[in-house]
């Protein structure tokens, strides 16, 4: 979410990975294609370039790029110089932290490991021609270059007028274009891109169109009570667009060299936060979890430290340490906006509901509000494509039914 410029999509610091379980789980459903992808691509005697596109805080890429080194290692004893990229916004100091210090770090014990890192945007040129032999990125090409302007109620494109979605998908369109473009002049000869994306149903939605409202709700609450203002509401848009299986994979045919090697949507990508939901059946940790209050050293009550006794007060509180001051609404035992207090009534998602709140769901019934069927706090489908720089070819697709795109690209002289 971000507020006036696109760039304040992640907060800083290490928050990312101590929040990104789904996004990891969901990476997973692409590292088979990417271990085929690094017995396969050709290898140069020059040093071997492997690039890991969207690297945000760095711990989500450690375990795909100790997959590619091995891989690499068992063909080569070449140097290998992994590339991580993401904005120049981004804060690089979690994945230099973890290069560093982790002992599970790809490149320990690896003497002709080579960790390097972009600070540019993956919707260009990042690399010379024909440089990288390998790519990968997970949960990444959804965040748009840039934010289409539009005046409504909701953050969330998504749930705007048709020609808000419009302009939204067509960005998203010129991204992806942008993004294959790059793609293809980077990889070498044979040169192998492997990717797992969120997407959308063939419909265009998502499945979690009732969260969304929610925060909507929360947000006109927050502007009810004096929270903030209604034009700080204004400046808030979700910088993000989730593209259908299609709409992945057709434009990686018009590209030149470029074709799919395989794809498969999955309908349900594994969500780690529902698993911990059915072991334990606690709700709150649930919303904690997705929230990251408990990240933020919050109790489950309120968003001050735990330490917090205050009375209630109109002033100003904290939402952890180092965090800015922020406007306080009375109600919560210390003093500041507490999120139990705006969320919607929080209970067991698995228990059907007389009346689901804000829903706001698809013909098919894939999609609730907080409460109702279980499918509302699942992650939306998911798109895994692995590329290939060689000759091209109509795009292929495997295990439809399965639903996430796992796609390699392929590219060739």
């Amino acid at each position: 979410m971000v507020t006036g410029g696109h760039e304040a999509v992640m907060a800083a610091h290490d928050f990312y990975n101590h929040h990104s379980t789904v996004q990891a789980a969901a990476a997973e459903l692409g590292f088979d294609w990417l271990r085929e992808a690094a017995d396969a691509v050709p290898l140069p005697d020059e040093p071997v370039t492997v690039a890991d596109y969207g690297v945000a805080a760095g711990h989500n890429s450690m375990r795909p790029m100790r997959l590619v080194v091995a891989a690499l290692r068992a063909r080569t004893t070449a140097p290998i110089s992994v590339v991580h990229t993401d904005l120049p916004a981004n804060d690089f100091s979690p994945l230099f932290e973890s290069l560093e210090h982790d002992p599970d770090a790809y490149h320990r014990g690896e003497p002709e490991v080579f960790p390097y890192a972009i600070g540019r945007s993956f919707y260009e040129r990042l690399f010379p021609s024909g440089t990288v032999q390998l790519g990968w990125s997970s949960v990444t090409t959804h965040w748009l270059s840039r934010v289409p302007s539009y005046d409504g109620a909701s953050i969330s494109p998504n749930l705007s007028a048709p020609e808000v979605r419009a302009r939204f998908a067509e960005q998203a369109a010129d991204d992806w274009t942008g993004f294959l473009r790059a793609r293809s002049q980077e990889l070498a000869a044979g040169g192998r891109l492997v990717m797992v994306e969120p997407c959308a149903h063939d419909d265009g939605t998502l499945g979690d169109e009732g969260l969304q409202s929610a925060m909507d709700e929360i947000l006109a609450s927050m502007v009810a009570d004096d929270v903030i203002t209604a034009e700080q509401v204004a400046g808030i848009r979700l910088p993000l667009w989730m593209r259908t299986p299609d709409e992945y994979v057709t434009p990686v045919d018009d590209m030149p060299h470029l074709r799919v090697v395989r794809s498969r949507a999955v309908e349900h990508p594994p969500n780690p936060m529902e698993q911990a939901l059915d072991a334990t059946g606690d709700v709150e940790a649930f919303a904690d979890d997705h929230t990251g209050a408990r990240g933020r050293g919050a109790s489950r009550c309120c968003s001050a430290p735990r330490s917090c006794d205050r009375p209630p007060t109109s002033s100003s509180a904290a939402t952890g340490p180092g965090s800015s001051p922020i406007p306080t609404a009375s109600g919560c035992a210390c003093g500041t906006s507490c999120w139990r207090s705006r969320a919607p009534r929080l209970r067991d998602p698995r228990r059907p509901a007389a009346q689901p709140r804000s829903c706001s769901q698809p013909p098919d019934g894939r999609g609730t509000a907080w409460s109702g069927e279980r499918s509302s706090w699942r992650w939306g489908p998911g798109v895994m494509i692995p590329m290939r720089r060689g000759g091209r070819s109509p795009a292929s697709w495997k295990d439809r039914s399965t639903a996430a795109m796992s796609g390699a690209v392929k590219h060739s002289s």
